[in-house]
């Protein structure tokens, strides 16, 4: 790290000391990264555009120091207070960044003042991000620093500036020069005032900012808020020319800009900021490669989707990197304060290397998979190669009803760290559905499920009752069959014994309570099972079927039994 030049040099018997202007041996923080940007992720082009001057620092490649942090020391834009620049900033051609740029517009070596955060990227990518910022009249004219920052697959959170926990990355520091701008004075125009964007996402972050307003020193600005156009209330802390804000209904705002030396006012003309409904608002995410690990099969609660590296989901899937199944598999009910068993399984489409898991639900539905508690699952280790992920996902007890999106992710990493929810990765697969968070109903849904036994043309399974019902429906089929496409039978006993079915299959089997005429529970998750008449142990000869099975000849452990002998192995129903 590099220190303020001195502007005073005193030479004392013992030493040099440095006066550093204001700042004595002062010092900005640096981000502590665990990966050094040779490995690609850094920010290869900067540069701004329609200052007073200007930078231009284009395919720098990785800093090569400690920590990946640069200090361009001299190399700096400026512009007048009230001006905009245009910032431009690239990663490399191999990694997906995304960026966010801070300024400490006030000199207190912290960039965690408010309006210090002055520029984040929409999400990640290798291409080119644009965005522009107006120079605040609040900022004292002089040199300030301004911090770079990006990082793989995710947008750096705006306290990141100083983060000690980063993987992958590269900060850049540059000087920005802020240039004194001359006095207001009589009644100033407040122009228009005009949005980042017209539409935006619920509690995602925009700008709001002045266009065709007097551009001097020693005004002051409010900005206002309006559900209806019509009343406006004084925005707490919305004191500058722009004003960052998130919202979650449609909202309208307006300035009033004040000159201090003649105490004279106007409001600009409102805008109105409309919001989209969440469910169009999800980051995205994918890998990159067609190869390596896939996702065959997710299943939680009623939701058992199966798939392979042939196959994809609906609109916008990409086959082997994306696949959304939000508008082609029914979306689980999932009650509040209920645990559920999730299952997924991990296939390959090419080699088998380290890879982990991850699921998201939104939880509180505002498009994002990042506030807390909102990560369900992630594996608890590294796996080599095919297996499954097995756990449980507990609901908090208190969510909104109705539709959110569940997204279900598989990278080819050692690191759960270097999973998110957002952007690219090289190998695996990302998957999104939807689940229902519903309300439980009056009747209360039974629990566990289970197989007493199975021989070649039944089977006899239990359950235990959700509160004093004493009638339910039991649906059952073919192993990955629907609800709705089965057979349902009523029954009044528990155990209760399934008749007819077919030798050497699979099946599986839902239950829920009946309470009274029209009052049943939710469905039970899916009991599974098969019809070999040997319990967890499976005839064999000698021929393969066409399909419908997975080839472990050459990848599995041979038995080598005798005749008569049994051997116990884990199987995935």
């Amino acid at each position: 790290m590099k220190r303020i030049k001195a502007l005073k040099i005193y030479l004392i018997a013992i030493g040099v000391f440095i006066t550093i202007g204001n700042y004595s041996l002062a010092q900005y923080c640096a981000p502590t990264f665990s990966f050094l940007c040779t490995s690609g992720d850094l920010i290869n082009n900067f540069y701004t555009s329609g200052g007073a001057s200007n930078i231009t620092n284009m395919n720098s490649g990785c800093n090569g120091n400690p920590n990946n942090y640069i200090y361009y020391s001299g190399n700096s834009c400026s512009q007048l207070q009230g001006q905009t620049v245009t910032l431009n900033m690239q990663a490399g051609t191999q990694w997906g960044q995304g960026f966010r740029v801070w300024i400490d517009w006030d000199n207190n070596l912290s960039f965690a003042d408010f309006g210090e955060d002055v520029y984040f990227s929409p999400a990640s990518g290798t291409g080119l991000f644009t965005g522009t910022i107006t120079v605040p009249f609040t900022a004292t004219p002089g040199t300030k620093r301004m911090r770079v920052m990006c990082q793989y697959a995710t947008v750096p959170l705006v306290s990141n500036y100083c983060l000690a926990t980063a993987s992958f990355g590269e900060v850049e520091d540059y000087d920005f020069i802020v240039v004194a701008s001359s006095s207001c004075s009589g009644a100033p125009v407040a122009g228009t005032a005009v949005s980042s964007s017209p539409s935006i996402c619920p509690s995602v972050n925009y700008n709001l900012s002045l266009t065709g307003s007097t551009l001097s020193a020693g005004l002051t600005y409010q900005w206002q808020s309006s559900p209806n156009g019509a009343a406006y209330t004084n925005i707490p802390g919305a004191t500058n020319s722009n004003y960052a804000t998130s919202q979650l209904v449609n909202t309208y705002y307006q300035c009033i800009v004040t000159c201090t030396a003649s105490g004279l006012s106007s409001t600009s003309t409102p805008v109105l900021v409309t919001t989209n409904s969440f469910v169009n608002c999800y980051c995205n995410s994918g890998a990159t490669s067609l190869a390596d690990e896939e996702i065959y099969n997710v299943t939680l609660s009623t939701l058992n989707n199966s798939s392979t590296c042939a196959t994809t989901g609906g609109p916008g899937s990409i086959l082997n990197q994306y696949s959304n199944y939000t508008a082609t598999v029914a979306a689980p009910i999932l009650s509040p304060g209920t645990a559920y068993p999730l299952s997924v399984e991990i296939g390959t489409c090419g080699g088998n290397y380290n890879n982990m898991t991850k699921v998201y639900i939104d939880y509180n539905q505002n498009g994002l998979f990042t506030d807390a508690g909102e990560e369900v699952y992630v594996s608890p280790t590294f796996v080599n190669g095919p297996h499954f992920e097995v756990g449980s996902i507990l609901l908090p007890p208190v969510l909104p009803s109705g539709v959110t999106r569940m997204r279900v992710i598989n990278v080819e990493t050692t690191s759960a760290a270097s999973i998110s929810p957002c952007g690219t990765y090289l190998w695996g697969e990302t998957e999104d559905y939807f689940v229902n968070i519903s309300a439980p109903p009056t009747c209360p849904q039974p629990t566990a499920l289970s197989l007493i036994q199975a021989n070649l043309t039944s089977a006899q399974v239990q359950w235990v009752a959700g509160g004093g019902e004493t009638q339910w429906e039991i649906e059952y089929g073919p192993q990955g069959f629907t609800l709705g496409t089965g057979t349902a039978v009523i029954v009044n006993t528990n155990p209760y014994t399934i008749n007819g079915l077919t030798a050497n299959s699979f099946y599986q089997a839902y239950i829920r309570a009946i309470c009274s005429p029209g009052d049943t529970s939710y469905w039970t998750p899916a009991l599974a099972w098969n019809t070999y008449n040997q319990g967890q142990f499976l005839d064999w000869n000698s021929a393969c079927p066409a399909s419908g099975f997975i080839d472990i000849s050459a990848t599995g452990t041979p038995l080598n039994t005798l005749d008569d002998t049994n051997v116990g192995i884990s199987l995935p129903w």
